[in-house]
C-alpha cells in the first residue's frame, strides 16, 4: 500500500472512529463495526493500526503534532495548549469518552510520553542538556501535565484552560524551569 493511499486510510478509520466513539463508549466499538463503518477490510486496519486504541492516539497525534512542530519552542508552550485545547473542543464528546479509558494505551500514558518528548525536545536550546534528575523532573512534570490534561476532559472541559495552565506551571519542578525560558 502506498503511503497517500495509507492516509487516506487512516482519515477514513479515524472518521469513522470519531463518530462511533462520540455516540458510545470506546470499549463498545467493536473493530469488526468499525472496520464496516470506515469501508475497510480487518486485515487494511491491522497493518495501520494494531488495535482500536492506538487510532484514538493517531487522532491526537495528527491534530496537534503540526501545532507542535509549527512553534518549536517551550517558551511557546502556552501556545501549544491553547490550539489543542481549540482541537479538542471540536470533537469534545470523543476526547472524553477516549480519556475515560484506563489501560494499555490509554491517552493518559499517550500524553505522559508526549509532553516528556516535547519538552525534551523543545525545551530552551540556549541551555545545557537536562541531568539524569532533570530528566527525572521532566518525566514527572509530564505526568503532572498528562493527568492534568485528562481531569480537564474529564470534567466537562472546567476550570478553563487557562486556569487548568496556571496550576500545572506551580507544580513545574524549579530544576527544568530553565527549560521554559
Amino acid at each position: 500500500m502506498r503511503e497517500a493511499n495509507k492516509q487516506k486510510k487512516r482519515e477514513q478509520i479515524a472518521a469513522a472512529f470519531i463518530e462511533m466513539v462520540e455516540n458510545s463508549s470506546l470499549e463498545e466499538v467493536s473493530t469488526q463495526e468499525l472496520c464496516r463503518k470506515a469501508g475497510v477490510s480487518k486485515s487494511t486496519f491491522y497493518r495501520l493500526f494494531p488495535d482500536k486504541y492506538e487510532v484514538a492516539i493517531w487522532i491526537y497525534h495528527s491534530q496537534i503534532d503540526p501545532i507542535v512542530r509549527g512553534a518549536p519552542d517551550l517558551r511557546r508552550s502556552k501556545e501549544w495548549c491553547v490550539y489543542n485545547r481549540e482541537e479538542v473542543m471540536k470533537h469534545r464528546r470523543f476526547y472524553r469518552s477516549v480519556a475515560s479509558y484506563r489501560g494499555q494505551n490509554s491517552l493518559l500514558e499517550y500524553f505522559a510520553d508526549y509532553f516528556y518528548q516535547n519538552i525534551v525536545k523543545y525545551r530552551n536550546p540556549s541551555v545545557p542538556e537536562p541531568t539524569e534528575d532533570q530528566l527525572y523532573a521532566i518525566r514527572m512534570y509530564a505526568s503532572v501535565c498528562a493527568q492534568a490534561t485528562v481531569e480537564w476532559m474529564l470534567n466537562d472541559y472546567e476550570p478553563s484552560i487557562e486556569e487548568v495552565n496556571r496550576r500545572v506551571r506551580l507544580c513545574r519542578p524549579e530544576c527544568i524551569l530553565m527549560y521554559f525560558e
